[in-house]
């Protein structure tokens, strides 16, 4: 093991502060080993095992007796060296599932190793990474294969729905504050290589392992994968993107907000940030279904003129302002539908003087775009489109995983694409799955899907929080 020499004094940095205040070791700026070189796409059970015990052997060296010498502390070593062996002996076909699958739901991680909003979502499954900063957590991922996250629970057929991780990164992406133009995997074509490999891993796990007939897409799979069409068809699964599910719970949940009067004016006017597949297609149904006026904002200038081309040309009646700044949008409307992927930060001078008292503003983004608590001191309510599972026996309701607080509000409480999977098998109407862009009837016949089996708008929520327990009255 070699240690990152450190000088005899020196200021904190702010992410070494952060560590001390939450009370965690910075694993991160100790050590500097191969073994946690970030390899995406590799999957190795004995490095993985070798990276718990340097870490367990730095947090036992450095965080001060606080935790490393209690019970809890070797239960939780215990525990995670478990996880790691049954992920990969399910996923090598050492270890058969109790269950075959009826549906299959395939996500990428929130944890990226500058942000700590979403980096307890790991320690339902290794508990040991509570007692490290963030950037370890997610370099502890990095080399994991793909694995059950959770099951949901059984159909009428015996079946059951699986929550399914597929090993990808926003790190491989985007990188540190510092340098956030360069993320670990530099080379384009590398990086296509990477997530062709892993997306298609993991469509086979879930087929093959699992039996799975259908697997829906969650947050950014959809966009790095061609909706879904990097996956090879001799695999023999069949995939949806999700969108539909995501754009019809957009719709209805800001239409149940408007209903207990979260929304000032109504919902005539709408704007949304990101013109993108989840925007436009949000924006389409908004005007059809009798938003008069939107105002539309992305930082691609061409696909935001045709964007504002194609549903000024659609709705001609209708006001349809595009623009590039996304601070327009947010001081001139008070319904505002966020659809992009990159944080925005309220403190900036864009944004730092807008009258936010009063707004809603619903954010499909995950991780999200806005800061919950940034935009709740500002007077505005921050809600997530959320459905709930009304299914007989839950067929769509998690067992255990409830992402620590940082995901929807109950382990019934379900994703738009979640709900769309679901509906899509529970009902078997595979010829509604979507491997494409959403159209506003793409929307509307999933919609009518989980009508079909009672996967309906849940309570409006954040964050693993009810609005009504957050509610910021609207003047």
């Amino acid at each position: 093991m070699a240690l990152v020499e450190s000088g005899a004094s020196h200021e904190l940095s702010a992410y070494q502060l952060e560590c001390e205040r939450r009370g965690v070791v910075d694993v991160a700026s100790l050590i500097q080993n191969p073994v946690w070189e970030p390899r995406y796409g590799e999957y190795d059970r004995d490095n993985q095992l070798v990276k718990l015990d340097m870490l367990v052997g730095l947090v036992r060296m450095f965080d001060e007796g606080r935790h490393s010498d209690s019970p809890e502390f070797r239960t939780d070593i215990e525990k995670t060296a478990n996880f790691i062996n049954h992920s990969f002996d399910m996923y090598e076909g050492k270890e058969a599932p109790a269950d075959q699958g009826s549906f299959g739901f395939v996500v990428p991680t929130r944890v990226n190793r500058m942000d700590w909003d979403y980096s307890q979502e790991v320690d339902d499954h290794f508990p040991i990474l509570k007692y490290v900063d963030v950037a370890t957590r997610q370099l502890m991922l990095v080399g994991m294969c793909p694995f059950v996250i959770d099951t949901y629970g059984k159909s009428p057929d015996g079946k059951r729905g699986y929550m399914i991780f597929a090993p990808l990164f926003e790190n491989m992406i985007k990188g540190s504050e510092a340098d956030p133009n360069k993320g670990d995997i530099a080379n384009g074509m590398e990086m296509i290589g990477v997530l062709d490999k892993v997306i298609n891993d993991t469509a086979r796990f879930a087929k093959e392992r699992l039996g799975i007939p259908v697997i829906g897409l969650g947050a950014i799979l959809p966009r790095i994968t061609d909706f879904g069409r990097m996956i090879k068809e001799d695999i023999g699964v069949y995939t949806t993107t999700g969108h539909a599910g995501t754009v019809a719970l957009i719709g209805e949940t800001l239409k149940r907000a408007d209903r207990e009067g979260y929304v000032k004016g109504g919902l005539e006017k709408v704007g949304f940030i990101g013109s993108g597949a989840i925007g436009m297609a949000t924006a389409e149904m908004f005007l059809r279904e009798g938003t008069n006026s939107i105002t539309i904002s992305d930082r691609d200038k061409g696909r935001l003129g045709g964007v504002v081309a194609t549903l000024q040309e659609l709705y001609p009646n209708a006001k349809i302002v595009g623009t590039l700044d996304n601070a327009e949008v947010l001081a001139n409307n008070n319904a505002v539908v966020s659809a992009i992927t990159t944080k925005l930060n309220l403190d900036d001078a864009p944004y730092k003087h807008i009258d936010l008292d009063g707004k809603l503003i619903l954010d499909d983004s995950q991780p999200g775009c806005f800061e919950p608590e940034e935009l709740e001191a500002r007077g505005a309510n921050l809600v997530w489109p959320i459905g709930t599972d009304g299914t007989v026996g839950g067929y769509v309701t998690r067992g255990i995983f409830d992402y620590q607080g940082t995901g929807p509000a109950s382990r019934s409480d379900v994703w738009g694409c979640e709900a769309e999977v679901a509906a899509i098998a529970f009902t078997g109407e595979y010829s509604k799955r979507l491997t494409d862009q959403a159209t506003p009837e793409d929307a509307f016949a999933i919609k009518a899907l989980c009508d079909q089996v009672d996967l309906r708008v849940a309570r409006l929520q954040r964050m693993g929080t009810y609005l009504e327990d957050i509610k910021n009255p609207v003047a």
